[in-house]
């Protein structure tokens, strides 16, 4: 869905001192370093109201606690359709990738009987 464009042309006319810091600017080209200054510094206050940094570490971490649930679902999936000689096959093709403990782990529970 595309957003409408909005049409500035009914604002008021910047105050003398707001002209000199680009708040009549139409592209972001027309903006002088000191309207940049107050750009980044009405970021940085936003970014500090919307508790920003909090969200993405919420994110972050249910992100990181959904994915071993995930990867442990996916295995067992693959488990119940795949045969455990092909599974055994497979691990010995890349031992770097998990630990050694890991490794005997979901070996010993491939040679298991399903």
């Amino acid at each position: 869905m595309a957003t409408a464009r909005r049409d500035w042309s009914d604002r008021p006319a910047p105050r003398r001192e707001e002209a000199a810091r680009g708040r009549d600017a139409r592209r972001p080209i027309e903006i002088p370093k000191p309207g940049w200054r107050d750009v980044a510094l009405r970021v940085k206050d936003d970014i500090s109201a919307d508790n920003v940094g909090l969200v993405a570490a919420g994110v972050a971490f249910y992100a990181l606690l959904a994915l071993f649930p995930g990867v442990a679902a996916l295995v067992t999936v693959y488990a119940l359709v795949a045969d455990p000689a092909t599974i055994q096959q497979q691990l010995g093709a890349f031992p770097g990738w998990i630990g050694r403990t890991s490794g005997r782990f979901v070996s010993d529970n491939a040679r298991s009987d399903k």
